[in-house]
């Protein structure tokens, strides 16, 4: 049995539509199996969906290019509906394959923080973002000075090779002593997050994974601009650790709450 079968990993995807859903189900598709036990979908309604349909003659730009009216508040609603659901549905046909145990929820809020809170007892957030790129991209870990974690280096390696890419290996660190010390290519050496952000933006990403009980990406804005930057489902491991202490709501934390590990 191989390290990657012993991980019996818990996975939490957090996403506000249902194509950013389905970005993140592919990663988790693409993971040696049996490699989870629990998979658990949050859906999350985020306020600002609702701004722009709000003013009067607001217009938008289409998928396709076309500018048309802002939907109304009452069709948003709708299609956000229609996406929950195609989500959920998503999420229990995953976890049967794999006979892993399934968990669902809705809520409201940041997509980011909402998840973060709701992350407390799972192994991995798994962040969905829809890529928009035609190529398939990099697997790219952030890490900090420290060797690479065991875990994730033996997921990111999978992914590499399950979807025949490359995987690329970021640090964020001081320079000089500290590369030649950790004998990192300074090429991808940072000074800060928002330098290794920068550098994201310039890169091709199939998925990021990085440790948020780690480092260097261990708060909600700096999880936003890799994200901003990625522009791919971001895998987050330590997420429990640095779960917020403020609660969910009570409906979405019982929904979750059987998964979670104690």
């Amino acid at each position: 049995m191989s390290g990657l079968d012993r991980l019996d990993l818990r996975i939490l995807i957090g996403a506000g539509s249902f194509s950013d859903a389905a970005a993140a189900l592919q990663i988790v598709e693409g993971l040696p199996r049996p490699l989870f036990s629990g998979l658990g979908g949050l859906f999350i309604e985020e306020p600002d969906v609702f701004t722009t349909c709000q003013m009067p003659h607001q217009q938008i730009v289409s998928p396709s290019g076309i500018r048309t009216l802002a939907p109304k508040v009452s069709e948003i609603k709708l299609l956000l509906r229609a996406d929950a659901r195609a989500f959920e549905r998503a999420v229990l046909r995953a976890a049967q394959t794999v006979g892993a145990g399934c968990a669902f929820a809705e809520e409201q809020g940041d997509l980011i923080a909402t998840s973060l809170r709701a992350a407390k007892g799972w192994d991995v957030l798994l962040i969905g973002y829809r890529r928009v790129h035609p190529k398939r991209g990099k697997v790219v870990v952030i890490k900090n000075a420290r060797p690479l974690d065991e875990t994730i280096d033996t997921v990111s390696s999978s992914l590499s090779h399950t979807f025949s890419t490359e995987r690329i290996v970021l640090s964020v660190a001081p320079q000089a002593e500290t590369a030649k010390a950790a004998q990192i290519n300074p090429s991808l050496l940072f000074d800060s997050v928002g330098d290794c952000a920068r550098a994201l933006a310039r890169i091709n990403c199939l998925v990021v994974l990085l440790d948020l009980a780690q480092g260097p990406v261990s708060n909600t804005p700096d999880f936003s601009r890799i994200l901003d930057a990625a522009r791919c489902p971001i895998m987050a491991f330590g997420a429990q650790k640095q779960a917020s202490t403020d609660e969910i709501s009570s409906t979405a934390q019982s929904h979750l709450s059987g998964l979670r590990k104690s």
